[in-house]
This record gives C-alpha cells, sequence and structure tokens, in this order.
C-alpha cells in the first residue's frame, strides 16, 4: 500500500489530464459496490471483481506500454528522422493557417472544450468539441513537421473553466509558441520524383492527348494527311516528356513535407507540453496504480470465490 500512497499525490496533479483513468476508476468503484451484493449472493462480488481485476489490468498493460514507449523511442531531428516510429520536440508554429479558436476565444493549435448545463442533479454534459485541424511544430534544426492530432492522447497543463447562466465550459488548449513533445508514426512525403514517375506521368499525359483526336491532329499532323505517323508520334511525345519534366522540376524545388500522425500498428500516439520525464514518470506511477487494484481485485475475486463454494471441485 506504501506505493499507493506515494503515487496518489502524483496522480491527483494530473487528474485533469488522465480522464480515462478517473472514468475507469469511476466505473470500478460502481463495480465494488455492486460486488458489496456478494455478502448475500458470492456469484455478484465474484463478477464485480473479476471485471475490476480485468479493466485494472488493461489499463496496467497500456500505462506500461505507453512508459516503455516514451523511454526506448529517442529523440530525432525532423530532418533527419527515420521513418516510422519516432519521437519529436519542437516549438508549435504561430502561422495563421496554424490557429484555431474554440469556445474561450484563445488562439491555439489545438483545443478540447466540455460544456455541462445545470440540471437538478448538477451538472450534466452538454456538447464536446475538439479540434482536428493539422498544425507544425518546429525544432531546432529549422525543419518543420507537420502533426495531425486526429487519435492522439493529449497531455496539456492549460485549462480555462468558465461559467455563464446555465452553463459550464472547460477547455484545454496548447498555444503557439509552446514546447511540444510529439510521439508517433513519422513520415515524409518526398517532392522527388523517380525516373519510373516520370514514365508513367508522360503516358498519362499521351493517353489524355489521344483522346482528344481533333487537337491531337492540329498540333502535331505537320503534313495534313489526316492522321498522326511515327515519326509525328514522336514529336508529340518528346512534347508531353517535356512538359512532364518540366512540371516535375518546379515540384522538386518544393521541400519535403514531414508528418506525424496515428501508428497504424497501435502503438502510443502522444501530444503533450509536458517534458518528456514527466510524462515517463506519470505512466510509470498510473501502472503501479492500476496493478494495486488489479491484486485486490484478485483478492476480492478469490474471497468470494471461496465463500460460494465456486473454486470447490466434486
Amino acid at each position: 500500500m506504501w506505493i499507493l500512497a506515494n503515487a496518489l499525490p502524483e496522480m491527483l496533479n494530473w487528474r485533469h489530464h488522465f480522464n480515462w483513468h478517473y472514468l475507469l476508476w469511476a466505473g470500478q468503484l460502481g463495480f465494488f459496490n455492486w460486488s458489496q451484493q456478494g455478502e448475500k449472493n458470492p456469484l455478484w462480488g465474484v463478477i464485480g471483481c473479476a471485471v475490476i481485476a480485468l479493466t485494472s489490468l488493461l489499463a496496467w498493460i497500456y500505462s506500461v506500454r505507453r512508459g516503455r514507449a516514451i523511454s526506448d523511442t529517442p529523440t530525432s531531428n525532423i530532418a533527419s528522422a527515420a521513418q516510422g516510429y519516432a519521437e519529436i520536440k519542437g516549438i508549435a508554429d504561430n502561422k495563421a493557417d496554424n490557429i484555431v479558436v474554440g469556445k474561450s476565444g484563445l488562439p491555439s493549435v489545438w483545443f478540447r472544450c466540455t460544456s455541462y448545463r445545470k440540471g437538478r442533479n448538477g451538472w450534466e454534459l452538454d456538447e464536446h468539441v475538439t479540434s482536428d485541424s493539422t498544425f507544425s511544430i518546429t525544432d531546432g534544426s529549422g525543419h518543420s513537421c507537420l502533426v495531425d492530432p486526429e487519435g492522439a492522447e493529449i497531455v496539456t497543463n492549460n485549462q480555462q473553466t468558465w461559467y455563464t447562466v446555465d452553463y459550464k465550459y472547460v477547455e484545454e488548449n496548447l498555444f503557439p509558441g509552446e514546447q511540444l513533445y510529439v510521439l508517433g508514426s513519422f513520415s515524409t512525403l518526398s517532392s522527388n520524383s523517380g525516373q519510373h514517375e516520370l514514365k508513367a506521368d508522360v503516358s498519362h499525359l499521351l493517353a489524355e492527348w489521344k483522346r482528344d483526336q481533333p487537337w491531337l491532329l492540329e498540333r502535331f499532323d505537320k503534313n495534313k494527311d489526316g492522321k498522326i505517323d511515327l515519326q509525328e508520334w514522336e514529336a508529340a511525345r518528346q512534347e508531353a516528356y517535356r512538359q512532364v519534366q518540366q512540371k516535375t522540376q518546379a515540384f522538386q524545388r518544393q521541400p519535403d513535407i514531414h508528418l506525424i500522425t496515428r501508428p497504424k500498428n497501435g502503438l502510443p500516439f502522444l501530444i503533450s507540453n509536458f517534458p518528456e520525464h514527466k510524462l515517463r514518470r506519470h505512466s510509470m506511477v498510473w501502472a503501479w496504480g492500476h496493478l494495486v487494484i488489479f491484486f485486490a481485485g484478485l483478492t476480492g475475486l478469490f474471497w468470494f470465490g471461496v465463500k460460494g463454494g465456486f473454486w470447490l471441485s466434486g
């Protein structure tokens, strides 16, 4: 129990940032209350404790995976990051196309706003809005990377709470100019086209020209015999190659586009304005908390099972 006692202050400090942990614990508390019916019918106690143990085990696995992903993934520069799972640190850009504004009116690169309506039994959930616009970050090398926040676990210490006559609003934000930590799937969309892509584009353009025979004859039928001979077709092919190459060279002058998105293999996708060491420490603190509850659930499962005679054979 000393582990839980030492971990509790850390958990409470992050009470606004790990809401799913609290939702899970609230559900487990409900099943714990339900399991109290086991005093009369041990089966209810077995079911309640089994649910508590199972959900705590799953939460422990997630927290450990999250902590290990943070610990084991080295920080990369945007310009030299390998394609795949990567950890990037950078400043959120304050470009105009980066900015979104929630109900608070604060310029942000991301926001999550929850509104509650005053009801008979207190505050009731009314609306939950999360921005999903892509924003960019820039690291010390001067290179920038787009971040698509869809599907990310976003942890921030920026929170605003305000009230109107019948409503309560809670908004979390990531602001431009903040140092952000991003852990996710990194990819680079290169502007360099290979030779096979160039040939494919030439073939595609020639196919378009062939579908417009009147234009093709007017443009390349030099002897005006109403058909395109081999020499004229070669001239058309050379012109198509010239046009495609010109467009390709203009495109290649554009910088590569770097992007971080949600990993497809289920690895954690995390965006935060907290430093890496705090994210790592709190992941492990939550893991210990869930592990304690898991063993408590197993103990209750065993106790109610013995009381009800479920573990006795014959």
